[in-house]
């Protein structure tokens, strides 16, 4: 997995609550809702994209709309600037497993159950379709471990080596065996 610096994903300036509030009235959202739905996103951050984050629980017809919203993807809802995000030059590599295509988008945590974050720019990654697919809804499920490293927030971590290869005698048929850096295992 490799750090992304979301800065120079983006292109734009993304203000996520602001994109939010001019689709409020598509997605037929109250204030309580928005506020509601900032929170979760200001936890969302704060957690560093962590599956502890209690999803809100909307309703199957609000899931429905953030998801329709989503696949949309048009200037008209402004939301065209989503479709940029794995046409960047800057990365040319899926984050999650280094492939040199990055044509499909991901979703840090599943669109089920936390559909409030289906278009917020934090939750979205450049991915291969590959990885996209394996990972589905199962991956980032709330509160499973081990805790997924996120390109984003984790880009510290993900900057160091994490993991070695000891090989071990009889070295005339060594085996190879997976295994983390002292150092990494402590920022865990």
């Amino acid at each position: 997995m490799q750090a992304i610096d979301q800065s120079k994903l983006h292109k734009l300036a993304i203000n996520d609550v602001q994109i939010l509030s001019g689709l409020s009235t598509a997605l037929n959202l109250h204030n309580n809702d928005l506020q509601k739905i900032e929170h979760s996103y200001t936890q969302y951050k704060n957690l560093k994209g962590s599956n502890t984050l209690t999803p809100l629980g909307l309703t199957s017809t609000q899931a429905e709309q953030f998801s329709k919203l989503y696949k949309d993807r048009t200037k008209k809802t402004g939301l065209d600037w989503i479709k940029s995000i794995h046409k960047t030059s800057e990365y040319t590599y899926c984050p999650m497993c280094g492939s040199e295509t990055h044509n499909t988008l991901e979703h840090f945590l599943p669109r089920r159950p936390w559909a409030e974050l289906s278009f917020f720019s934090l939750n979205l990654l450049p991915s291969c379709s590959s990885c996209n697919s394996k990972r589905g809804n199962q991956a980032n499920a709330p509160n499973t471990t081990p805790r997924l490293l996120h390109p984003y927030f984790d880009e510290d971590l993900l900057s160091k080596q994490i993991h070695i290869t000891e090989i071990s005698s009889p070295f005339d048929a060594p085996k190879f065996l997976p295994a983390a850096c002292k150092e990494v295992v402590r920022c865990l």
